[in-house]
């Protein structure tokens, strides 16, 4: 059994995203680990641990109620967001999803009127399709965290309900890309994230040409190599 409290670098990045003192909806919750530390470190107020499997939910109990947390953490069985009663929570964590699940899970959602003031999302790959989702869907990003653990890239973000979206007017193709709060921090994990883009759309460029893709997406593509190229890191 995973140690309650102890979180990856991915998880501890949300874990910072995350507005203090609210009611909080981990949806996905697997081993129930970010509940718990958030709970130890007083960042929220109460929990709600989703999970759609019964097994990692189980886990989840075990770890809660070894951490003491039983009081403050329920746990529920259900798929996403549909696990949870309008008003109970003003933030709802998405992480260790693909990005079109998680858009699929906050579209299901927005006629259900649940209240949500924040979302904290940590898409498995491609943040930038969800943010420029979230951009058409009333939100505004508020922040980012961009971290490596074991291997991997990790980007997560935190969106606020907004309808006005003249922030992502805004925003140029670096940043719609990357994130403006990742490229305002920089650091090695940008650099990395950086040449990652770099190497998979000049990739796409290369396939686009030789096989006649669309022109609209080779000329979309064709710009995002260029920001790139521009960006003094």
């Amino acid at each position: 059994m995973s140690e309650p409290g102890r979180l990856s670098a991915r998880l501890q990045a949300i874990a910072r995203l995350i507005p203090p003192g609210q009611v909080v909806a981990d949806v996905g919750t697997d081993h129930g680990l970010l509940p718990v530390a958030l709970l130890r470190q007083g960042l929220a107020a109460g929990v709600i641990a989703i999970d759609r499997r019964p097994a990692p939910l189980a886990v989840a109990a075990a770890n809660v109620a070894a951490a003491g947390g039983s009081d403050r953490i329920q746990l529920r069985l259900g798929d996403g967001l549909s696990a949870l009663r309008p008003g109970e929570v003003s933030v709802v964590v998405l992480a260790g999803l693909g990005c079109r699940t998680i858009c699929r899970l906050i579209g299901a959602a927005a006629g259900q009127e649940l209240g949500l003031r924040w979302l904290v999302a940590q898409p498995e790959r491609d943040p930038w399709l969800l943010r420029a989702f979230l951009a058409r869907n009333g939100w505004r990003i508020e922040d980012e965290a961009l971290v490596a653990d074991g291997g991997r890239l990790y980007t997560a973000l935190r969106a606020i309900r907004d309808d006005d979206d003249s922030w992502w007017q805004g925003w140029d193709a670096a940043e719609r890309l990357l994130g403006r709060p990742n490229l305002r921090r920089g650091g090695p994990a940008l650099t990395a994230l950086v040449a990652h883009h770099r190497t998979w759309i000049a990739a796409e460029v290369t396939a686009l040409r030789q096989h006649g893709g669309d022109e609209a997406t080779l000329a979309e593509r064709q710009s995002w190599l260029a920001a790139l190229s521009a960006l003094d890191l």
